[in-house]
């Protein structure tokens, strides 16, 4: 998302020209909704990443291993505008369970090339990585590093057990959301969704999420604040009730940023890791 002095200035815009110029207002909001800003890591990221070990993948993403390079990986997937260490709390309590960390910096975010990423690009570099590692032991994923994760399972990515934090469920509600978000009309969402569609050569549907729970077959923590101001609880819910065995913990309290770092929140998560009984 834009930060809130350029979000002021698209509001303004789109006012001013979204009724009447649909289309152009689209391919400019289309331009914000695939080129996540790049923000500098805080010193508790450049910390750890001291401790770990770069890593540059064959699909040139980079990330930082911590941990036996022998022992089952978890790769950690960082959402929106982030990097794979913004999940950096998760990495000790996993290596000391005998795990190997892999934290992902995805397209076009922290480290790793590109300018423009989408979350079937993201899903397709999810695949290659995860090929490149071997079957890893669990996934742990934020926000939209977690709508990416379901749609690289689907095409096939090996994992045994799957962590969603804050996602969405369905990329039509987020372009919707993010359309209200910066003030397009409803004629410009519906011209992003038609953009939006070219670009992933398909229609925006395909990367519904929810609709592709009922045919997952790993065990599933859903972690998602109630009262999360940037991705709806409901879309938890829907995810829950469609993916089989789904388990839902609602991390009251620790908002759409925050549960990467709660400590309830990173045990909760190291436990079903580790494959603990609910």
């Amino acid at each position: 998302m834009p930060n809130e002095a350029t979000l002021r200035l698209l509001r303004w815009g789109f006012a001013l020209g979204g009724q009447v110029a649909p289309g152009p207002m689209a391919r400019l909001a289309l331009r914000f909704f695939v080129r996540p800003p790049r923000i500098a890591a805080p010193p508790r990221e450049l910390a750890l990443s001291a401790r770990g070990t770069p890593l540059v993948f064959a699909c040139g993403l980079s990330a930082t291993s911590f941990g036996p390079v022998d022992a089952k990986p978890v790769l950690l997937v960082h959402g929106w505008a982030g990097r794979g260490l913004q999940l950096g709390a998760f990495v000790d309590p996993l290596v000391a369970q005998g795990f190997r960390v892999v934290a992902l910096d995805g397209p076009a975010h922290g480290a790793s090339p590109g300018h423009e990423t989408n979350p079937i690009h993201f899903a397709e570099a999810l695949l290659e990585v995860g090929s490149e590692l071997g079957p890893l032991r669990a996934i742990v994923a934020h926000s939209f590093g977690g709508a990416a994760t379901v749609l690289a399972l689907d095409r096939g990515l090996a994992v045994d057990r799957v962590v969603l934090i804050a996602s969405p469920a369905d990329l039509v509600r987020v372009l919707y959301r993010f359309s209200e978000e910066v003030g397009l009309p409803r004629r410009g969402a519906e011209k992003l969704l038609k953009l939006i569609a070219e670009r992933l050569g398909a229609p925006a549907e395909t990367a519904s999420m929810v609709n592709l729970a009922p045919r997952m077959k790993q065990p599933l923590l859903l972690v998602h604040d109630p009262a999360d101001t940037e991705v709806p609880f409901a879309d938890a819910q829907a995810m829950a009730r469609a993916w089989p065995g789904a388990e839902l913990w609602e991390a009251r309290g620790l908002g759409h940023r925050r549960v990467l770092r709660a400590p309830e929140s990173v045990a909760k998560v190291v436990g079903f890791v580790r494959g603990e009984a609910r």
